[in-house]
């Protein structure tokens, strides 16, 4: 029979998997190889489905609250001429399905247990392995009308994975899995641009003035912010542009929430220039006079009016503050992107601000197309077979027998299919392919933390926590194999950064009296793939400063309602005996395994409000992760 390489997607009803990592323990049999390689044979096939609830990954996304199953939304199977497990240089084998058949379900017998079995399934002779790739179902779909902000909410709650192979004509070697990017545009985002020029507007505020208009009407001189003498508006324009000296300008938050709140400030600062009662508290007496009042109203009036003008921005005139900045208002949240990642900067040849978006010797920050969703649950199992020649054994999934004792039913193991086969079932269960990480932050033990100046910060105002947890970042993310190992050839050309929003309510905890209070938040979840041997990896917490202090970072002032960064690094164990190691002691983070993180702010003086270069090997540590532990997942109960 001659017959091509091609690979069977199947979608297959909701199919339960087994939580176990013990592999049945059954006698091998030989195989009879006497028959001709290609038949085409029919049989019933079975997966062996059994959850434990409960256990492994828990939450609505990562798996239902109540610890069941979310079901599967689409099934891959590639057959193998073959009693080994699929190695990596392996090809498929064709096998015809002409329909998916009659499915039993065993649920109603066996609670917790399900079976699911598919007969008069047409397989090649000589099958007798297969690798297994599923997704898990989604509680909502997606339209396929849904707007750009729509799709971007949907990937960043249930995760995307970008599968290369899987619907191709492809051995295991040319099959590989990556997160997605978030924004793979290598273009500037248009509202960073527009933000910028709005910034330069301000920044190259002049004014026209005429000392006597009526003596000398035609003595007329240009004033410009950024040369005027007067000590006061000089020292506002070097904070505007964020003049490190003569020659050198330090990068700034460039998000719409900063640009605001920053724009705002300096209203405020100008508008009080011209207040007798604020020069009365400046350090010397300055000749203030009327050109400098006349720039300071031009200032003013750019703020308020910008040009070009912004669809849907506003000013409250009577507070003397921006409202919104229109379609400008959510940058870059609105692209799914972290605030820390907008960026801007003052070139001082040009004289202008430029978005900052991607690494370069004067922006140490994280190129916009590093970002990516966090893995969405995916299942994988490389399984030999066992098989029956007696019968269909579907009288096996009508009781009340347990997955151990009907695969114990079939005669055969690590078969292949041949001439006689009835019925086959996979040895191996599906297991989770994607690492879950689970963080919580410890309870304050004080009532402040010190920011860069050790001025006290307060942890809660009014009894009401300041510092909500808003998402989780995780470094280290590379492509993974068929298997969903890592290469560890497998260089930093496409290393990625998880941004993973938080779907619950943490907040960093104030002290408490009560001796029975938690002293660590609930969990917040993300889904990562598994990440190099003995790698260190950077894992940074998003805050939100709901407080109303104003307090000095790592790298500049964190304003109310703008976003703020922590860092951390985790790395394995360096064990005096690594060869004792477990596989998944070697890592921070690995398939079907759940890496636990507990993490305590002790100051915000290492906090970022632009993100830094999360491969730099300068960051600066702002949070504590001690201690860390990995642990298989029927091992973890994440109720």
């Amino acid at each position: 029979m001659n017959y091509k390489t091609k690979i069977y997607t199947a979608l297959l009803p909701t199919l339960l998997l087994c939580t176990g990592t013990t592999r049945c323990s059954l006698l091998d049999e030989d195989i009879d190889d006497t028959f001709a390689v290609g038949d085409s044979v029919s049989v019933d096939f079975a997966f062996s489905l059994n959850c434990v609830q409960q256990t492994r990954m828990s939450t609505d996304i990562v798996q239902s609250a109540d610890g069941s199953f979310r079901g599967l939304s689409e099934i891959h199977l590639y057959p193998f001429l073959s009693n080994t497990k699929v190695r990596k240089t392996d090809s498929p084998k064709l096998f015809d399905i002409h329909a998916i058949g009659t499915s039993f379900d065993a649920s109603s017998q066996t609670p917790g247990a399900y079976y699911y079995y598919y007969t008069k399934q047409d397989f090649m002779t000589g099958v007798g392995a297969f690798l297994a790739y599923a997704r898990a179902a989604k509680a909502t779909s997606l339209s396929p009308n849904a707007t750009a902000s729509q799709m971007i909410e949907y990937k960043a709650r249930y995760g995307s994975l970008v599968c290369s192979g899987l619907n191709n004509e492809t051995p295991p070697a040319d099959i590989s899995f990556a997160l997605e990017q978030i924004y793979p545009s290598t273009s500037v985002p248009d509202e960073a641009s527009k933000l910028a020029e709005y910034l330069t507007y301000i920044a190259t505020t002049s004014v026209e003035y005429t000392p006597d208009p009526t003596n000398n009407p035609t003595d007329t001189y240009t004033y410009t912010w950024a040369t005027v003498e007067q000590p006061q508006l000089q020292a506002l324009y070097q904070n505007f542009i964020n003049m490190i000296d003569a020659t050198e300008t330090a990068l700034m938050a460039g998000s719409a929430a900063n640009v605001k709140i920053f724009v705002n400030e300096l209203y405020s600062n100008v508008s009080n220039m011209t207040d007798p009662d604020e020069q009365a508290t400046w350090p010397l007496p300055v000749e203030w006079d009327g050109a400098a009042e006349a720039l300071c109203d031009a200032i003013l009036s750019r703020i308020s009016t910008p040009s070009p003008a912004i669809s849907g921005f506003t000013f409250d005139d009577a507070n003397g503050c921006i409202t919104s900045l229109g379609v400008l208002d959510d940058y870059p949240r609105d692209l799914g992107l972290p605030d820390g990642a907008a960026a801007v900067k003052w070139n001082l040849t040009s004289s202008r601000f430029v978005p900052q978006t991607t690494t370069t010797s004067v922006a140490d920050i994280n190129s916009l197309q590093r970002f990516a969703y966090p893995a969405e649950l995916y299942y994988f199992a490389n399984s030999l077979i066992k098989t029956s020649m007696t019968d269909n054994r579907s009288q096996y999934y009508l009781t009340t027998n347990s997955w151990t004792d009907i695969l114990a039913g079939y005669e055969v193991n690590n078969a292949v299919i041949v001439p006689h086969t009835k019925s086959a079932a996979l040895i191996d269960p599906l297991q989770y392919a994607v690492a879950h990480l689970e963080v919580q932050l410890n309870r304050q033990t004080t009532a402040t933390l010190p920011d860069a100046n050790g001025n006290p910060v307060p942890v809660a105002e009014a009894g009401t926590p300041c510092f909500p947890l808003k998402a989780i970042i995780v470094g280290g993310q590379r492509p993974v194999q068929f298997d969903f190992t890592l290469d560890e050839d497998e260089g930093d050309d496409d290393l990625c950064f998880v941004y993973d929003p938080v779907h619950s309510d943490i907040t960093i905890l104030p002290p408490s009296d009560d001796a029975s209070a938690s002293q660590v938040t609930t969990s917040a979840h993300t889904m990562v793939l598994q990440n190099k041997d003995d790698e260190e990896v950077t894992v940074i917490a998003e805050f939100e400063n709901n407080s109303s202090v104003t307090f000095r970072g790592m790298d500049g002032m964190i304003y109310p309602n703008t976003r703020f960064y922590l860092v951390g690094k985790v790395k394995p164990d360096d064990p005096e005996t690594p060869d004792t190691r477990d596989d998944y002691e070697k890592r921070v983070f690995t398939q079907d395994y759940t890496t636990t993180m507990q993490m305590t702010i002790s100051r915000l003086a290492k906090a970022y409000n632009v993100l830094p270069n999360i491969m730099s090997p300068r960051l600066e540590i702002g949070i504590e992760i001690t201690p860390w532990q990995e642990v298989k997942g029927t091992n973890v109960s994440l109720d």
